[in-house]
């Protein structure tokens, strides 16, 4: 786990130009203090619920997304990234005005930390959602680690509290060896409070995010895309702090 994590942090230093914020190296040998190791704190506001749910989206903007969905899903009758705009922009409108809202968007082959976290922040991001035009690669494990960066530092502020919540929607698998996320969410399953859901939009069975561990929805149409991110609603409500305790 060690020898993982120090890969992690070299990763991490390497997206640090796109994360300005991010200061120190990933340490989650004990998530109670150590998934916020090397986190610069910024004081958080006294009206902030620190007890409520953050929500980081991580979302394909592939080339793939630009396809149509039909080839691979009858029912689909579009192509797949509206399909997954019009779902993702509803999970937006429903999300409690007490949780926040964050998105990391990876095209043209590179992750982008394009929604800072904020409550009440749906309309900003349907606006960004509804204006992404696919084009690349799928960089699936730095996208999830420049997201894992982002909960981090929203973690430190609110010292721990609260929930968190990293939802991966994609529709391929891993560009490289190098980009599969496999370890990397294993990690953060078992050594911190994220729950991490992942969303396989259109993907044959034996996805990387397709493991045991993780809130794993399979969506083979419009309606259980929309479902599924509804579903990552009910699970959080569900969740509690206290099981990590």
């Amino acid at each position: 786990m060690k020898k993982l994590f120090t890969k992690l942090a070299a990763v991490g230093l390497t997206l640090a130009a796109c994360s300005p914020a991010f200061a120190g190296k990933p340490n989650l040998n004990d998530f109670h203090l150590g998934w916020l190791d090397g986190i610069v704190e910024t004081p958080y506001k006294k009206d902030e619920d620190l007890l409520g749910r953050t929500y980081m989206i991580v979302m394909d903007a592939s080339g793939s997304m630009n396809w149509d969905g039909r080839a691979q899903c009858p029912q689909i009758k579009d192509k797949r990234i509206n399909v997954a705009k019009r779902a993702a922009s509803k999970f937006a409108e429903t999300i409690n005005p007490n949780d926040k809202l964050g998105m990391v968007i990876f095209k043209n082959g590179t992750p982008k930390y394009t929604l800072p976290f904020a409550y009440n922040n749906g309309p900003q991001f349907a606006s960004q959602v509804n204006r992404i035009s696919p084009d690349g690669g799928t960089p699936l494990r730095s996208s999830v680690l420049m997201a894992f960066n982002e909960l981090r530092k929203e973690g430190a502020r609110k010292k721990g509290h609260g929930e968190y919540h990293l939802v991966v929607i994609s529709d391929g698998d891993p560009s490289s060896n190098a980009e599969n996320p496999a370890s990397l969410v294993k990690a953060i399953s078992k050594d911190s409070p994220i729950q991490i859901h992942s969303i396989g939009f259109c993907l044959k069975p034996g996805h990387p995010l397709n493991q045991p561990f993780l809130n794993y929805y399979q969506a083979d149409n419009e309606a259980s895309l929309t479902q599924s991110l509804q579903s990552v609603l009910a699970e959080s409500k569900s969740f509690s702090n206290t099981d990590f305790q």
